[in-house]
């Protein structure tokens, strides 16, 4: 009686490091890294240390959360993730068994390697979640949902841009993009 643990980290992401009881409590800042990390936290009582080891995955950020889609956006490496559905409703794609991304492309003359664009792609309770590479890099990808006798059931265009502006065409002829669809600029003459 009388000894009190210390509790300590030098991961900056990692603070209110402290002891109550016999109850280690920390805080952690949200992970916007683009992975997953690791950090530690030594407890040290009666002159005898141990480390603990902590690993904080990414945020995964929804896609489908304003409404599904056929094409969805993406603007920073991290983990996304979307429902299931054809399109622009509600309506199931079906029984999936497996997904896989079917091509990427940067849109030039430059083939991308597996997993430059989507380095990881799951299916888990009727949504579809990916990884990008940890380095962004805009393009083009493609992920389909398979049933199990490998046919496609749908499949969605991820494009990797910065996020297109609205601009308005003259002669009240309405809204659009700043680029066509896929393309990874607005500037003239990029792709």
């Amino acid at each position: 009686e009388g000894l009190k643990a210390t509790v300590s980290t030098s991961d900056l992401w990692i603070s209110g490091v402290s002891d109550s009881n016999g109850t280690v409590s920390y805080k952690v800042s949200e992970n916007n890294s683009g992975s997953s990390r690791t950090g530690k936290i030594t407890v040290t009582y009666a002159g005898v240390s141990k480390e603990f080891t902590i690993t904080q995955s990414l945020k995964i950020q929804n896609l489908s959360e304003n409404g599904t889609a056929n094409c969805y956006i993406v603007s920073n490496a991290g983990s996304y993730c979307f429902a299931s559905f054809k399109g622009n409703s509600s309506t199931s794609v079906g029984t999936v068994s497996s997904v896989a991304v079917l091509w990427e492309s940067f849109g030039t003359s430059t083939t991308p390697a597996v997993g430059d664009l989507i380095k990881s792609v799951s299916y888990k309770n009727g949504n579809i979640y990916f990884d990008t590479a940890t380095t962004f890099k805009e393009g083009n990808a493609v992920i389909a949902a398979k049933n199990s006798s490998g046919k496609i059931l749908w499949s969605w265009h991820i494009w990797f841009t910065d996020l297109p502006q609205e601009q308005v065409y003259y002669n009240n002829a309405g809204t659009m993009m700043d680029r066509n669809l896929g393309a990874t600029s607005a500037t003239p003459g990029d792709v």
